[in-house]
Protein backbone atom coordinates (compact mmCIF):
# COMPACT_ATOMS: atom_id res chain seq x y z
CA UNK A 1 0.00 0.00 0.00
CA UNK A 2 2.73 2.36 0.57
CA UNK A 3 4.50 2.41 -2.62
CA UNK A 4 0.53 2.54 -4.59
CA UNK A 5 0.47 5.68 -2.18
CA UNK A 6 3.46 6.63 -3.34
CA UNK A 7 2.96 6.37 -7.22
CA UNK A 8 -0.78 6.78 -6.96
CA UNK A 9 -1.27 9.25 -3.79
CA UNK A 10 -3.14 8.54 -1.01
CA UNK A 11 -6.08 6.31 -1.82
CA UNK A 12 -9.77 7.17 -0.68
CA UNK A 13 -11.98 4.97 0.37
CA UNK A 14 -15.02 4.16 -2.23
CA UNK A 15 -18.31 5.75 -1.50
CA UNK A 16 -20.98 2.66 -0.78
CA UNK A 17 -24.36 3.10 -0.86
CA UNK A 18 -26.57 -0.07 -0.03
CA UNK A 19 -30.42 -1.61 -0.41
CA UNK A 20 -30.60 0.11 -3.80
CA UNK A 21 -32.64 -2.07 -6.03
CA UNK A 22 -34.19 0.12 -8.18
CA UNK A 23 -33.68 2.93 -10.77
CA UNK A 24 -35.90 4.88 -8.32
CA UNK A 25 -33.94 3.73 -5.31
CA UNK A 26 -30.40 4.90 -7.17
CA UNK A 27 -32.67 8.77 -8.02
CA UNK A 28 -33.16 8.99 -4.19
CA UNK A 29 -29.67 8.55 -3.37
CA UNK A 30 -29.08 11.21 -5.98
CA UNK A 31 -28.11 13.48 -3.15
CA UNK A 32 -25.44 11.47 -1.59
CA UNK A 33 -23.85 11.08 -5.08
CA UNK A 34 -23.41 14.42 -5.89
CA UNK A 35 -21.84 15.50 -2.15
CA UNK A 36 -18.77 13.31 -3.29
CA UNK A 37 -16.30 14.11 -6.51
CA UNK A 38 -17.18 10.55 -7.90
CA UNK A 39 -14.96 9.15 -10.79
CA UNK A 40 -17.37 6.35 -11.42
CA UNK A 41 -20.17 5.09 -10.44
CA UNK A 42 -20.39 1.49 -10.37
CA UNK A 43 -24.14 0.11 -10.79
CA UNK A 44 -25.37 -3.05 -9.49
CA UNK A 45 -27.82 -3.41 -12.69
CA UNK A 46 -28.46 -1.47 -16.14
CA UNK A 47 -31.68 -0.70 -14.31
CA UNK A 48 -30.54 0.71 -11.64
CA UNK A 49 -28.35 3.12 -13.46
CA UNK A 50 -31.21 4.72 -14.88
CA UNK A 51 -32.34 6.53 -11.54
CA UNK A 52 -28.34 7.63 -11.39
CA UNK A 53 -28.88 8.97 -15.15
CA UNK A 54 -32.33 10.42 -14.46
CA UNK A 55 -31.04 12.38 -11.41
CA UNK A 56 -27.84 13.52 -12.95
CA UNK A 57 -29.61 15.17 -15.92
CA UNK A 58 -32.77 16.50 -13.83
CA UNK A 59 -30.19 18.49 -12.06
CA UNK A 60 -28.47 19.58 -14.70
CA UNK A 61 -24.96 17.93 -13.65
CA UNK A 62 -22.18 16.38 -15.28
CA UNK A 63 -22.58 12.75 -15.05
CA UNK A 64 -19.45 10.59 -13.80
CA UNK A 65 -18.25 7.16 -15.62
CA UNK A 66 -21.73 5.44 -14.94
CA UNK A 67 -20.76 1.44 -15.22
CA UNK A 68 -23.80 -1.05 -15.31
CA UNK A 69 -24.12 -4.76 -14.89
CA UNK A 70 -26.62 -7.56 -15.93
CA UNK A 71 -26.19 -6.37 -20.12
CA UNK A 72 -30.15 -5.18 -19.73
CA UNK A 73 -31.99 -3.24 -22.44
CA UNK A 74 -32.32 -0.03 -20.40
CA UNK A 75 -28.18 -0.29 -20.21
CA UNK A 76 -28.47 -0.65 -24.30
CA UNK A 77 -30.51 2.66 -25.16
CA UNK A 78 -28.37 4.57 -22.27
CA UNK A 79 -25.18 3.87 -24.32
CA UNK A 80 -23.77 3.07 -20.84
CA UNK A 81 -21.06 0.00 -20.39
CA UNK A 82 -22.03 -2.81 -18.67
CA UNK A 83 -21.06 -5.69 -17.17
CA UNK A 84 -22.56 -9.26 -18.26
CA UNK A 85 -22.30 -11.75 -15.59
CA UNK A 86 -24.11 -14.55 -17.72
CA UNK A 87 -27.31 -14.22 -15.42
CA UNK A 88 -29.15 -16.01 -17.68
CA UNK A 89 -26.72 -18.82 -18.65
CA UNK A 90 -25.81 -19.36 -14.59
CA UNK A 91 -29.93 -20.08 -14.13
CA UNK A 92 -29.39 -22.53 -17.33
CA UNK A 93 -26.65 -24.64 -15.81
CA UNK A 94 -28.00 -24.43 -12.54
CA UNK A 95 -31.59 -25.98 -13.23
CA UNK A 96 -29.53 -28.41 -15.26
CA UNK A 97 -27.46 -29.16 -12.18
CA UNK A 98 -30.34 -29.73 -9.50
CA UNK A 99 -31.74 -32.50 -12.10
CA UNK A 100 -28.67 -33.96 -12.58
CA UNK A 101 -27.11 -36.54 -10.32
CA UNK A 102 -23.38 -35.80 -11.53
CA UNK A 103 -21.84 -33.07 -9.82
CA UNK A 104 -19.85 -30.59 -12.64
CA UNK A 105 -17.87 -27.18 -11.77
CA UNK A 106 -19.01 -24.94 -14.99
CA UNK A 107 -17.29 -21.19 -14.70
CA UNK A 108 -19.21 -18.62 -16.75
CA UNK A 109 -16.69 -15.79 -17.55
CA UNK A 110 -17.73 -12.18 -17.46
CA UNK A 111 -17.74 -9.97 -20.06
CA UNK A 112 -17.31 -6.00 -19.98
CA UNK A 113 -19.25 -4.53 -22.60
CA UNK A 114 -18.22 -1.12 -23.67
CA UNK A 115 -20.68 1.20 -25.73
Amino acid sequence: MEAYNEVFGEKEEPLILDGISTGEDAYEQGDSLIKHDLDCIFSNGDDVATGVVRYYQEKNLELPLLIGQEKQLTGEVLGIPTIDNKSYQLGQESFKQALSDEKRIIILQSEFIIR
